[in-house]
């Protein structure tokens, strides 16, 4: 009995004070879509809450309670709007005509974003693109309101929120944090994709992994597999590494195509799967350590730490075992620290590039190391400023294949190329102008390119 007393009374306590934390905190609206992660927490005009979010415009938004019922604003009316906090719940209010809907719990953004969503790809191509945002704008059933102010329903979201057609057996499942894992249709020719999956990564959920992509035979070659490679080849002979800036697959076919890989001898690159996000930051970590970047600045490792390690990248010579010696030789910026001497380089003055003299230094640096490791930028750098496809780029492309050229013409050993990431078009508004920039789970971003010449350096040649 006395036993049985003691615990009611420590649930009660549990109880109690699980109450009293829930009303200690303050109420919160979750809003979805946007790059940045965003909670409202404090009163305010639509406008000024939601402009911070991100750099594309909000063309639409969604209010939801926790009754499901949903207010549909378009943009040209957020300052019409604010939501403010009553008690333990927010009300959403419009000045002139004193519409209300108490209780708001979520926001969802429509955004010109191109990754609020999720890509089907197969192989080297994209099968489709389904705004989440639509997806769930689709489920509102609207209540004719004669006004054109706003529109007014209930949202109702279901467990599954998207069913996509597939004939593969299985199929590559690409989350917001970079994370890849293989799934089976559970029926056949079908993938159902729940809210749970696909709701954007715009708040911190504790963990759950928000999905980007799904890809029916992606390429065999990852960004993930660059490091073992790497450290395998050197553990065996001297090894080059020129991780080349931006230039994606589907860049890579159209250069062909417009007659501007003239100058890359006889290599043949193969699609690369690069890691998600598809940027240098993730990708280059990956390069350096085969892993995942992890958001924590003290959590990560240096580049290439394996040399770091006695007798683990070592080979024999005539008076013992020496380590072998490497270098990296970079733009103007050091990203991640590393056990090699890191040699970087300013743009030039006059014509903004920074390739041709990273190209010299890496001449020079081969003669005295077993290891080279040399990223090109200029690709990427045009790219962002004339667009993926620009006349700027080409030459670009056209330049990069004469010093893999030269590279390959005094080079003994193991020779690799490969990228962290592909580009897409971007018109920008304000400008008129496209430019490029890359961070979707689309294939123009997510296929970079690999190509081993080993038999094709000056070491190979010398022995035929």
């Amino acid at each position: 009995m006395r036993k049985g007393y003691y615990l009611a009374v420590f649930v009660v306590i549990v109880i109690g004070f699980g109450s009293v934390f829930y009303l200690s905190q303050d109420p919160v609206i979750e809003v979805y879509g946007g790059e940045q992660a965003f909670r409202i927490t404090e009163s305010g005009n639509l406008k000024e809450l939601t402009e911070h979010l991100t750099e594309s415009r909000v063309d639409e938004l969604i209010v939801k309670n926790k009754e499901m019922a949903a207010v549909i604003i378009c943009g040209e009316l957020f300052s019409e709007f604010s939501l403010k906090k009553k008690g333990r719940s927010w009300l959403l209010q419009q000045g002139s005509s004193r519409a209300e809907l108490a209780g708001v719990t979520k926001i969802f953004l429509a955004t010109r974003a191109k990754d609020q969503g999720v890509y089907h790809l197969n192989g080297t191509g994209q099968l489709s693109y389904q705004s989440t945002y639509d997806l769930i704008r689709r489920n509102i059933v609207l209540e004719d309101l004669g006004s054109r102010d706003y529109q007014r329903g209930f949202l109702t979201i279901p467990e599954v929120l998207l069913t996509i057609q597939t004939e593969a057996d299985s199929l590559l499942f690409i989350y917001h944090n970079g994370v890849e894992e293989w799934h089976k249709p559970k029926e056949p020719g079908l993938v159902k994709l729940t809210a749970k999956q696909l709701l954007p990564a715009g708040v911190d959920r504790k963990g759950e992994k928000v999905l980007k992509g799904i890809w029916e035979n992606p390429p065999s070659m990852s960004g993930l597999m660059i490091y073992d490679l790497l450290m395998s080849s050197i553990a065996e002979s001297p090894t080059l590494a020129v991780f080349v800036d931006g230039l994606g697959y589907k860049l890579w076919e159209y250069a062909s195509e417009k007659g501007f890989s003239d100058t890359f001898f006889d290599i043949g690159f193969e699609p690369l799967r690069v890691v998600y996000p598809p940027k240098t930051v993730y990708n280059y970590y990956a390069f350096g350590t085969g892993e995942l970047r992890p958001e924590a600045e003290e959590k990560r490792k240096e580049m290439f730490s394996s040399f770091a390690e006695p007798g683990l990248i070592s080979f024999e010579t005539e008076t013992g075992t020496a380590a072998r010696r490497g270098v990296i030789i970079e733009g103007e910026m050091q990203l991640y620290l590393s056990p090699l001497r890191q040699v970087l380089h300013l743009p030039d003055k006059e014509s903004g590039l920074v390739d041709p003299a990273i190209y010299r230094t890496a001449l020079k640096e081969t003669a005295d190391h077993d290891f080279v490791f040399v990223h090109f930028h200029d690709i990427d750098d045009l790219g962002h400023s004339y667009g993926p496809n620009s006349k700027e780029v080409m030459e670009a492309i056209r330049r990069t294949g004469a010093f893999l050229t030269g590279l390959a013409a005094v080079w003994e050993g193991n020779f690799y190329v490969f990228s962290d990431h592909g580009m897409h078009e971007y018109y920008e508004e304000e400008t008129g102008s496209l430019s490029g920039t890359h961070y979707t789970a689309g294939a123009e971003d997510m296929i970079g390119v690999f190509a081993d010449l080993s038999g094709l350096t000056k070491g190979e040649d010398d022995e035929d």
